[in-house]
């Protein structure tokens, strides 16, 4: 029970501590970020040339107590024949004592360039933050610490965000912040400063490699950078079966995390996805790894001008 305190704790430190002295990474890391790209990029939205709806549910460090879960619901579509994209993200992240939900909205404008597409995304947000103080405890009375409030505190947080896309028949690439503000997330009654959210920028790329008529090879990657934090990134390489069954590996620098991930096309328009993480940190000692299952339901519109050739599905 103590390690399990000390571990909360831990979790905890990483939105507290002052940022003068410390930038920890703030914002979620997917196993299948490769059908979460919306959420990262909003550049993305509308790409697939057709109505998306995708719910993901993700179970961190299964077994240890406060860990974090996620639950999300998102939703994209084209408009004015593919130049445009729409779509928006409601989500409930809890952690600790921290509960967060929150509505994205995004928008891209789609650019046909030589062999394929290059977009420009801006997004908007807003996430509901609550803390419930009545749940810490501590060796000596929190009253004493004038940063920590008592009760339930709550408060919301606007912010905005930006990414440009290029997407081909067989490849994409793309750079993004998702949160440009860096807001107050302090709950201290005193109305001192302590802790801001810390801007994240996100590279991806993947692409697909044809291997004969049945199988192809997905390699896949997503880097995550932040000032004065450790670098971080997911490195993916999956096999797909004749557009309907795949199978990946994928290795998490910065946590050491393996993922084992695979992926069934349920006819034309249903995908179910599903990973398990491992991580080689001593906190792997005390919990039953995370697991991470995406759906995602897929209508296609007509095809016009401006529309790709073939859309991937395991992107």
């Amino acid at each position: 029970m103590n390690r399990i305190i000390y571990y909360t704790l831990i979790l905890l430190g990483s939105l507290f501590l002052p940022v003068q002295n410390l930038s920890a990474q703030q914002e979620d890391a997917f196993a299948q970020f490769m059908y979460y790209k919306q959420a990262i990029n909003p550049a993305q939205t509308g790409s697939s040339q057709g109505i998306n709806i995708t719910g993901l549910v993700r179970n961190q460090w299964i077994g240890l107590s406060g860990a974090p879960k996620w639950q999300s619901l998102l939703f994209s579509m084209p408009l004015l024949n593919n130049r445009v994209g729409v779509g928006g993200n409601i989500y409930r992240h809890t952690i600790g004592i921290t509960q967060i939900t929150g509505l994205d909205g995004s928008y891209a404008y789609r650019l046909p360039v030589p062999r394929g597409f290059l977009s420009f995304g801006l997004q908007t947000s807003v996430r509901f933050m609550q803390q419930n103080f009545g749940l810490v405890t501590g060796t000596q009375p929190i009253e004493q610490d004038e940063s920590i409030p008592v009760g339930l505190q709550s408060k919301y947080l606007p912010n905005f965000g930006a990414g440009i896309y290029y997407e081909s028949k067989r490849a994409y690439v793309g750079l993004s912040v998702p949160r440009l503000l860096r807001s107050n997330i302090d709950f201290s009654d005193k109305g001192q400063l302590i802790t801001r959210e810390t801007q994240h920028y996100y590279f991806m790329a993947g692409a697909t490699i044809p291997l004969g008529e049945s199988w192809e090879l997905n390699p896949q990657t997503l880097w995550r950078y932040l000032p004065n934090a450790p670098f971080d990134a997911d490195i993916n390489l999956s096999a797909i079966f004749k557009k309907k069954i795949s199978g990946g590996l994928s290795y998490r620098i910065g946590s050491e995390t393996a993922i084992v991930s695979t992926g069934l096309q349920l006819g034309d328009h249903l995908h179910l996805g599903m990973a398990f993480e491992a991580s080689f940190s001593d906190i792997q000692k005390y919990n039953s790894g995370t697991a991470e299952v995406i759906i995602r339901y897929f209508l296609a519109s007509k095809k016009g001008e401006n529309a790709e050739a073939v859309t991937p599905r395991f992107y």
